[in-house]
């Protein structure tokens, strides 16, 4: 069982934007996610991205990660890789997560960029 999906141009301002929320199937293991910052004139680099996970409909988000090193050497599960440092993800530019979802319900993305920007979102679960 896979499915995908996307958000694309996501507009966001300097204050965290919800910029997906993905309920996991159950039976689900594996995600895949790229985050694209926009390329426009008027698009800027991000300075914020929160990546945040529920193990229930009716929990709270428990944030994973949300700084520096959040991405880069303080992974911890169920974030399993990240390509780059989200919080400061330039105009133009894109990383890669994997996220480990079994027994997960629902995966959050929110980001704010240092100016109005766009950001892009594919993924895939497995």
């Amino acid at each position: 069982m896979a499915w995908s999906g996307s958000v694309e141009e996501k507009s966001v301002g300097t204050s965290l934007t919800t910029v997906d929320e993905i309920i996991v199937q159950q039976g689900a293991m594996r995600m895949q996610l790229e985050i694209k910052v926009g390329n426009d004139a008027g698009d800027n680099d991000l300075d914020q991205f929160e990546l945040a996970y529920k193990a229930h409909a009716d929990g709270d988000y428990i944030v994973l990660a949300d700084t520096s090193t959040d991405y880069t050497t303080n992974i911890k599960w169920p974030l399993l890789m990240s390509t780059a440092d989200l919080t400061t993800l330039g105009k133009g530019e894109n990383a890669l997560l994997t996220l480990e979802v079994k027994g997960i319900y629902a995966v959050r993305l929110r980001a704010a960029g240092s100016g109005n920007t766009h950001v892009s979102v594919y993924w895939q679960v497995r």
